[in-house]
């Protein structure tokens, strides 16, 4: 009988492929997590980054006082630009 004598060998050759699928499986698997990992981190940074929305009109109004209050401040500071 040859299946008889075959028998350690085939489930020998059995242990094994079981073996490799289970390492095949948890390389997957440890894949699949690091790709989640990274996802993650790139969605925080996403959320955490910064967002400047300019909805303002163009030209931006500037009111007198404001320019009275700009000249006041920097006059000094521009008469010595404009001189040096």
């Amino acid at each position: 009988m040859k299946t008889d004598a075959h028998d350690p060998l085939i489930i020998e050759l059995v242990k094994v492929l079981a073996r490799a699928a289970a390492e095949r499986d948890f390389a997957k698997e440890r894949e699949s997590k690091r790709r989640r990992e990274i996802e993650r981190r790139k969605a925080d940074r996403r959320q955490n980054e910064y967002r400047v929305i300019l909805d303002l009109p163009d030209p931006l109004p500037v009111t007198d006082a404001e320019l009275d209050l700009l000249e006041q401040e920097l006059s000094d500071f521009l008469s010595k630009l404009l001189r040096g």
